[in-house]
């Protein structure tokens, strides 16, 4: 057993989705649908990214595109073709993302596969931005930011719930800080604390964000492997 972020106990590997999806059942049943629309949350930013930023779509293009995309994932059945055992959801998800944008007879099947059908919300894409550059790439940094910022939301929930506000805080202060570099002496005189209490808290507060990160993309992950693998891209 290991300890949750802040104290439980959680399974070491827990039930993924992948057990959900792939389990004997109806294609069609509520409950993997479910977990097929957990899936899609998951990775709907990154995919609406690489399509507006990576391959340059204008922002209603993208936005139908995305859309299209999903619901052509959801026509095919899309996870007969996964095989959780030769590699990461996101990587097979950025193949057939890239598949999609060059198949050159996909406008005209448009109304075929979605309709107009709103298979992501899309909220609020008008305000993303992202560097131009690879899709690939484009994808990778929306997916990294995007598990970084649900992790970070986590982190703060559990430790203002536990009366550990201060722990957040300096975390926040020399970990997410923008402009000028932080220092130890300059986040201890921000939060009227020691020094060597910013060195605990920051030590504490990494701790509980990995954990964090391990459960979450232990979610959707293949293995505990993967899993390994994922965190270590993530925290470098």
């Amino acid at each position: 057993m290991e300890e949750t972020a802040l104290g439980g106990q959680e399974r070491a590997f827990p039930t993924t989705l992948w057990s959900s999806i792939l389990k004997p059942g109806k294609p069609d049943s509520d409950e993997r649908r479910r977990t097929i629309e957990k899936l899609f949350s998951i990775y709907w930013k990154p995919v609406y990214c690489c399509v507006r930023f990576g391959w340059n779509k204008p922002v209603e293009d993208a936005k139908d595109v995305v859309q299209d995309f999903f619901a052509d994932l959801l026509d095919r059945d899309f996870l007969k073709d996964v095989d959780p055992a030769k590699g990461r959801f996101r990587s097979f998800l950025k193949a057939a993302l890239r598949n999609f944008m060059m198949n050159e007879k996909r406008d005209a099947a448009r109304l075929k596969r979605g309709g107009g059908a709103k298979i992501v919300p899309l909220d609020g894409v008008e305000h993303f931005q992202a560097a131009p550059g690879d899709p690939d790439q484009v994808f990778d940094a929306e997916w990294l930011r995007s598990v970084l910022a649900r992790a970070v939301d986590e982190l703060r929930s559990d430790l203002t719930k536990a009366g550990k506000e201060k722990v957040f805080r300096v975390f926040e202060l020399y970990d997410l800080a923008q402009g000028a570099e932080p220092t130890y002496g300059s986040v201890a005189k921000e939060t009227g604390i020691a020094e060597s209490d910013v060195r605990n808290h920051l030590h504490a507060a990494r701790g509980f964000l990995r954990r964090i990160l391990i459960r979450q993309i232990s979610e959707y992950a293949v293995d505990e492997r993967d899993v390994e693998e994922e965190i270590r891209w993530i925290l470098g």
